[in-house]
């Protein structure tokens, strides 16, 4: 009879990862969702850059306001039901009931498929009445306008996917597919092309590749459906879900507003070439904010459970770690674009775009400022905020306006940076305050600052005894 051997002692690492505690489940998320991330963020950095050296300054001028528009044009049809569709497919789901996840999905078409011509129409009709608009820009933005329904559809359909269970597939469609796609036919158009593209023909290719990312965002939701949902009667519930579609729509279309003010108003006061150097500016700075977008996501639902079981002390220790990560990676990641930023503009983007590298430093600079203040956005969120939330983003996005107003007509791209940054901060800010008043709790890098050296203390004082 063979004795078995003896079982190797796992690794400490390997415990941790493979357990079922609370650190082990934030670098289990942090792995799986900063590697979706990361993926992406490439994806898209290497169709900026793309772009960049195809396009010009004032043809990615044009492509940029186009995309803006378009997305500001979206708010009115994508007006919450990416929320609605996540929490009414959890829920179904949670209770097998598949005719209201039907019926939750059919009304959310209908609504898309009323609302996104009426915002097409009103567009092109604001675009025949804008004077002295460019006709190189009016066929950039027809093309950009064939967004407004198919993003909707995608997102909607990969927040039922995540809602009902598929996380990374859910991702898919709009972090993978659709600028990995884009990015392979501008690198085919470019040899065609030898290397020349107008705007119009860039935002072409957008809208092709996204009508196929949502395409597949729809097939995939078709098949991992569980297959009662296809045959069950829809449920509708419709004046309870328009309810509550109005909040929520109202804090994300503020944040889409917040995101696309900037370009918007560029294009406005100032010339096609700021608008480009503030997209290629903007575009390096999203690199250095990735820990924004990995850490505080995957925080999230660990902030929810803390503060439901009223455990202040984990909770606090959390948020001063979560500061501190995130601040610490964004330095980290901004300080090679500070001291090379110029030629690494320069190398990466083409020699025009050099110049953006003031514009990049405002946002970098504003950007790590904000974030002192911590997950405050997050937090509020997660434990019955969202009223404050939205209040806190009207004052943002004024703030963005005004100071954007005032100082792009003399300061150009760097103006609406100054203005983005100056949005962001006074909404982290306004949240950092309330969460401060209404729980005791201190979100910034003033609470790392106390927590995270005093448990270092304690852990070397240990390791000495």
């Amino acid at each position: 009879m063979a004795v078995p051997e003896p079982s190797k002692a796992q690794h400490p690492i390997s415990i941790l990862l493979r357990g079922p505690g609370v650190a082990a489940s934030l670098i289990r998320g942090l792995m799986g969702i900063g590697s979706l991330q990361m993926v992406g963020a490439l994806l898209r950095l290497a169709t900026g850059v793309q772009l960049a050296r195809m396009l010009g300054p004032r043809q990615l001028g044009f492509y940029s306001l186009a995309l803006s528009i378009s997305a500001l044009v979206s708010v009115p049809t994508e007006f919450g039901l990416t929320a609605l569709v996540t929490r009414e497919t959890a829920t179904a789901c949670e209770h097998q009931n598949w005719g209201q996840l039907r019926g939750v999905l059919s009304w959310a078409n209908r609504v898309i498929a009323v609302t996104a011509p009426a915002t097409m129409v009103t567009a092109v009709v604001v675009v025949f009445a804008w004077r002295g608009i460019r006709p190189e820009f009016v066929a950039t933005l027809y093309w950009a306008l064939v967004l407004v329904p198919a993003v909707p559809i995608m997102n909607t359909r990969a927040a039922a996917l995540l809602a009902s269970g598929r996380p990374v597939l859910s991702q898919i469609p709009a972090l993978i597919l659709r600028p990995g796609l884009f990015a392979l036919a501008l690198l085919a158009t470019s040899l065609v092309a030898h290397g020349s593209l107008l705007g119009s023909a860039a935002m072409r290719l957008q809208a092709l590749v996204t009508v196929v990312a949502m395409t597949v965002a729809l097939a995939l939701l078709v098949f991992y459906l569980p297959p009662p949902v296809r045959t069950v009667q829809p449920q509708y519930r419709s004046a309870a879900w328009f309810r509550a579609t109005l909040p929520m729509g109202l804090t994300e279309g503020l944040r889409v507003v917040q995101g696309h003010l900037a370009v918007f108003l560029v294009g406005l006061f100032s010339t096609p070439q700021a608008v480009g150097l503030f997209k290629v500016a903007d575009s390096a700075s999203q690199l250095c904010l990735l820990p924004i977008s990995i850490v505080f996501v995957v925080m999230a639902p660990s902030i929810a459970r803390f503060h439901s079981a009223s455990n202040s002390a984990s909770l606090q220790r959390l948020l001063a770690y979560s500061t501190a990560a995130v601040l610490a990676g964004i330095l980290t990641l901004s300080l090679p674009l500070a001291i090379g930023g110029p030629r690494f503009l320069a190398w990466v983007f083409g020699h025009q775009f050099g110049a953006a590298y003031p514009t990049l430093m405002v946002l970098c600079f504003g950007y790590a400022t904000a974030v002192a203040m911590g997950p405050a956005t997050t937090y509020m969120n997660m434990t019955g905020g969202e009223q404050q939330v939205t209040r806190a983003l009207v004052l943002g996005v004024l703030a963005n306006a005004l100071v954007a107003v005032v100082a792009i007509p003399r300061l150009g791209s760097i103006g609406a940076a100054m203005g983005n940054t100056t949005g962001y901060f006074v909404w982290v800010a306004i949240l950092w305050r309330a969460a401060h008043k209404r729980d005791n709790i201190d979100t910034s890098l003033i609470a790392s600052l106390r927590v995270v050296p005093r448990d270092l203390a304690r852990l070397l004082a240990g390791a000495r005894d």
